[in-house]
């Protein structure tokens, strides 16, 4: 198609682009089963953090107008077109502002792909739409549990706002916030996590012990960090996940903040018991958004220290898509489990 937009005039190709462009936008709608092309935004079709695809029409003239510029002066730089958009403005939902690698990410095994189902639901998710196979099952208007009026209509931003001037929120952020209806325990959240954090270690020969009891807490407490790494020619590492609701403020300053207070309280819960043990203790703390604190960082750092020096970019990378893949997971299955309540519900 590229070749087509470089060669044939605008007034004669238009209509073959359009037909194209069509038909990639109702292959993007199968991917995520929603069958209405028109409640699909072309802002997030056409931007590497939704569908990926590249926009042959809006940029035709622009296509033809540089080749042929190009051809006439000799250059080949100037015949280059952005076609793919990388805003993020459409991509500031409170559940996928900061979370794009998985989608992207094709995982070394079975064991951490997201199934055919998660993914859709969870691509759909990213786009701010519901699949067809959940709206069919829901009424338009319904009452979460927690006596909270929702829509799931696949709206555009305009009805989005008229919805919550009218005391009616959208479907997909309330289900992140509110385990009401979902009745998915948000401790399930954390869990994909902190497995897919082990089994990416131990893929790279970091061994792991989950659940440690190892340590003595002034308190005699049952309390326990999550993850033990056992690194080689250094002290073991311990962890605690948590993942948890963003700040709930507009101020940009916020993002991250409540992360980084539980990383705070997570420090000062086992950072002194693991230190008496000879061990280093580095809190896994991040929010909903994907927002991963500073401790992560350092953890996922420290720990590609232990693994050969040319394997550690793809370890970085594998830890990072992971952690990205199991909050998708987690949002498909918040999804998949509302349907299988509302069905059950009397």
């Amino acid at each position: 198609m590229l070749y087509y937009c470089s060669t044939t005039p605008p007034q004669f190709g238009t209509t073959v682009v359009q037909h194209f462009q069509h038909r990639m936008k109702l292959s993007f709608s199968k991917i995520i089963g929603v069958s209405d092309l028109n409640s699909i935004r072309d802002k997030m079709v056409y931007n590497y953090n939704g569908g990926n695809l590249s926009d042959y029409l809006t940029h035709y003239n622009t296509i033809y107008n540089q080749t042929v510029s190009s051809i006439q002066r000799g250059g080949v730089k100037s015949m280059m077109v952005k076609l793919i958009e990388f805003s993020r403005e459409e991509f500031l939902s409170p559940e996928t502002s900061c979370d794009r690698l998985w989608s992207q990410y094709i995982h070394p095994t079975h064991v951490g792909q997201l199934t055919i189902q998660q993914y859709k639901c969870a691509l759909a998710i990213r786009c701010h739409l519901i699949p067809d196979f959940c709206r069919s099952e829901f009424n338009e208007i319904m009452r979460c549990d927690c006596d909270t009026a929702v829509t799931t209509k696949n709206l555009s931003p305009e009805e989005e706002t008229n919805m919550k001037e009218k005391g009616i929120v959208p479907l997909l952020p309330h289900l992140i916030s509110c385990a009401a209806l979902q009745k998915v325990n948000f401790t399930i959240r954390r869990d994909h996590v902190k497995l897919a954090i082990a089994h990416i270690a131990n893929r790279y020969g970091i061994r792991t012990t989950l659940e440690p009891r190892v340590y003595a807490y002034p308190d005699n407490s049952a309390s326990r960090p999550d993850i033990i790494f056992a690194v080689q020619n250094c002290a073991h590492i311990a962890t605690d996940v948590i993942v948890v609701q963003p700040a709930n403020s507009t101020d940009i300053t916020a993002i991250g903040s409540a992360a980084a207070a539980k990383a705070r309280e997570k420090i000062a819960q086992h950072g002194a018991a693991v230190a008496q043990f000879g061990h280093k203790f580095i809190p896994f703390a991040l929010e909903t958004t994907g927002h991963m604190d500073s401790g992560c960082f350092q953890l996922i750092k420290t720990l590609s220290n232990a693994v050969p020096f040319a394997s550690r970019p793809s370890f970085v990378m594998d830890m990072k898509a992971a952690v990205s893949t199991a909050l998708a997971q987690y949002r498909a299955e918040v999804l998949i489990s509302t349907l299988t309540h509302v069905r059950t519900r009397t």
